[in-house]
């Protein structure tokens, strides 16, 4: 039988064979570029189609590349040229995790797209954006920006980007559990990259495909959809996606209780991980990990596993606030820079002005952003306290009425002493918490269960409570976890499974925006939360 050693030492050879091979058209690039050394548009359009072909699987060679482009196209006013490098500088930094650096390149390149009217770079930058936005957790704008995507690429007749749009739509769905949809944008994806035998295409949809699948739990699907996907990508030498391919296919045989597949596929996602320094897929993997072991009853291991993710999540916030620092002093040894050059053809009263008036209008920006923000978490934080309010009286009027009838039968009057929007809350409550371990329960659920269309169920609640009911389902959920943690029924990881969240992280971020504190918190400090009753941020 062959050791667990000897598998990873394999996998370290597949692993490093698919990070330096080479590909032809890529080292006719390369040559290409060393034989035109001249600062023109030639050399720029040279720059990012290597960019293109690095992106994936060498991604501080494309940002170095990425950094050149933008430099020369600033000097020779190519525009087009620094939409483009604008977009891999946001591919890079989105790849490694920095969300807000990725989020202010992303806006330079649909700018830049804009300038140039090349509606093709406006589109993909919508797109970078709605990515951006639903790894913020705010799906409502991801959405937005990809169907701004999927218009110009309809518009243009871009077939081939239509398909990955579509395929983004689909994610975004997925995440929101709402599975129809998912599949309904993955369908639209899949024909078109049939259509146009795009294997790159074919490669991430049956990547994201067999994600539903395992979200869906049927594993024998996701089995034979991940196997594709890996067929697939292996084949493109894309290492991102594979990671993702192998990760899926540990965590499925996890399910299935397959324990030796399990462990072989997630340790393969972790080598990749590391030969491309991708440590938020680390993290991933090592969390899978760990719950396998604790399956298996290797509760050392599993402790071991947990702390290797907890170390790769503090390791990428440490390196994210470090990179940052770096490139404000990078940027600022810039403009100190240009600005010498500036001192020398301009009067230094005239830049003095021009200083004050950008000091003043960043400022007057900044505060209004900040009002907005406020007002808006204000609003926001009032329709929860009133929904938990109108939650507390539903329970309080029907406990009272079951002690008041519980020896006879209620008289029509007395029982229509409850309006009917009272009583689809209540109705529309009990049939959440009766739900509230399953995952998969969203609106779609809820709207057959009651009998009523999405529309009508959407401008019902939204008219009753203020939120929508994607929102109300999160709100009990979240309700419930707190009143689970401040019993320490269970792990937190447990609490969320019981709540419906799946994954551990987006349930910390939904209980910190709801709340103010992460669930690890509210577990140290439960006079923190004592607080937040008072002000009746949380009423259990």
């Amino acid at each position: 039988m062959i050791s667990l050693r000897k598998i990873i030492f394999l996998i370290f050879l597949i692993a490093n064979h698919l990070a330096v091979g080479q590909d032809k058209i890529l080292d006719s690039l390369y040559l290409a570029l060393d034989q035109h050394p001249q600062q023109d548009t030639m050399r720029a359009q040279i720059l990012f189609k290597i960019c293109y072909r690095e992106y994936t699987t060498r991604p501080e060679r494309s940002k170095t590349l990425a950094e050149e482009l933008l430099a020369l196209s600033k000097s020779i006013k190519y525009i087009k040229g620094e939409s483009v490098a604008f977009r891999y500088l946001a591919e890079y930094y989105q790849n490694i995790g920095d969300n807000s650096q990725a989020t202010q390149y992303a806006y330079l390149w649909l700018d830049a797209a804009n300038k140039s009217s090349y509606m093709a770079g406006m589109a993909r930058a919508y797109e970078m954006l709605g990515q951006l936005k639903e790894m913020e957790g705010d799906f409502e704008n991801s959405i937005n920006n990809y169907l701004r995507a999927i218009e110009i690429f309809q518009k243009a007749n871009l077939k081939s980007d239509l398909g990955y749009a579509y395929n983004n739509v689909a994610g975004t769905y997925h995440k929101l559990a709402d599975v129809p949809m998912a599949m309904d944008y993955t369908t639209k994806s899949l024909e078109i990259m049939k259509e146009l035998n795009n294997e790159n295409g074919l490669g991430l949809v049956y990547t994201n495909l067999g994600e539903i699948y395992l979200k869906k739990k049927e594993y024998i699907l996701a089995l034979s959809t991940f196997e594709i996907a890996i067929s697939l990508n292996a084949k493109l030498n894309n290492t991102a996606r594979l990671i993702n391919c192998y990760a899926g296919l540990g965590e499925t045989y996890l399910y299935t209780e397959i324990f030796d597949k399990a462990e072989l596929y997630l340790t393969q996602s972790i080598v990749l991980a590391k030969n491309i320094g991708n440590k938020g897929s680390l993290e991933n993997g090592y969390s899978i990990l760990a719950l396998l072991e604790k399956k298996r009853g290797r509760f050392e291991n599993a402790l071991e596993y947990s702390e290797l993710k907890s170390a790769y999540h503090d390791s990428v916030y440490t390196e994210r606030k470090a990179r940052q620092i770096a490139d404000v002093e990078a940027r600022y040894e810039t403009e100190k820079k240009e600005q010498q050059i500036k001192i020398l053809e301009r009067d230094k009263k005239i830049q003095t002005l021009w200083r004050n008036i950008f000091a003043i209008a960043f400022i007057l920006i900044t505060l209004s952003s900040v009002v907005l923000y406020l007002l808006q978490r204000f609003r926001e934080q009032k329709n929860r306290e009133i929904l938990n309010l109108k939650i507390d009286a539903l329970t309080h009027q029907q406990h009272e009425l079951s002690e008041k009838y519980k020896d006879s039968l209620a008289s029509r009057e007395e029982t229509n002493e409850i309006s009917y929007d009272q009583r689809l809350l209540k109705k529309i409550i009990d049939l959440i918490e009766t739900n509230i371990s399953d995952s998969q329960f969203g609106v779609e659920k809820m709207s057959s269960e009651l009998g009523m269309s999405r529309t009508n169920l959407h401008r019902k609640l939204k008219a009753i409570t203020g939120f929508p009911p994607s929102e109300l389902i999160r709100n009990i959920r979240l309700r419930k976890a707190a009143m689970l943690l401040r019993n320490e029924t269970d792990s937190i990881s447990q609490i969320g499974f019981a709540v419906g969240f799946e994954d551990h992280s987006y349930f910390s971020k939904a209980f910190k925006k709801q709340y103010g504190v992460t669930p690890s918190d509210y577990l140290q400090s439960p006079a923190v939360m004592g607080d937040i009753n008072s002000s009746g941020g949380l009423v259990l």
